[in-house]
């Protein structure tokens, strides 16, 4: 078992998750996501919908790293690297931009990419995002339920 979640850790994960650090990820996307993980582990333990054995405990055995976690734990390294830059590079330029001539539509506006750091750290998430020490400690995975 061991084995099976160091090749998940090392080559699945990466390969489920790459560019996440871009994402502008919904309730849906992370369900599909978890959903695909929580298969990938019975596999990985030779069960089936028929053993009944809870995706809890499944997860306990295999001990592989959560795709959820591991997708905002990205998104928070990447962002940090960005803002961190010394020059007007365009990706910090455009990490900052704001559309004015943006009409919004009925409805709840779309999650952007920022989403979950100004709802955990605020509107001023960039200033903790230069101090390498706090923004390390920020939870980013609990961003839809705090």
């Amino acid at each position: 078992m061991k084995t099976r979640s160091n090749i998940f850790n090392s080559h699945i994960l990466p390969a489920l998750t790459y560019g996440c650090e871009t994402w502008n990820t919904t309730k849906t996307e992370e369900e599909l996501l978890r959903v695909v993980q929580q298969a990938i582990e019975q596999w990985m333990c030779r069960l089936t919908l028929h053993d009944q054995v809870p995706n809890d405990t499944i997860h306990q055995t295999t001990g592989v790293r959560d795709v959820i976690a591991h997708i905002y734990n990205s998104k928070r390294r990447w962002a940090g690297h960005i803002l961190r830059r010394t020059h007007n590079q365009w990706s910090t330029c455009a990490t900052k931009w704001y559309p004015r001539d943006y009409k919004q539509g009925l409805g709840q506006p779309p999650t952007r990419w920022l989403t979950p750091m100004r709802k955990m750290e605020g509107a001023t998430w960039w200033r903790r995002a230069l101090d390498r020490v706090k923004w390390q400690s920020c939870n980013l995975h609990l961003w839809r339920n705090p």
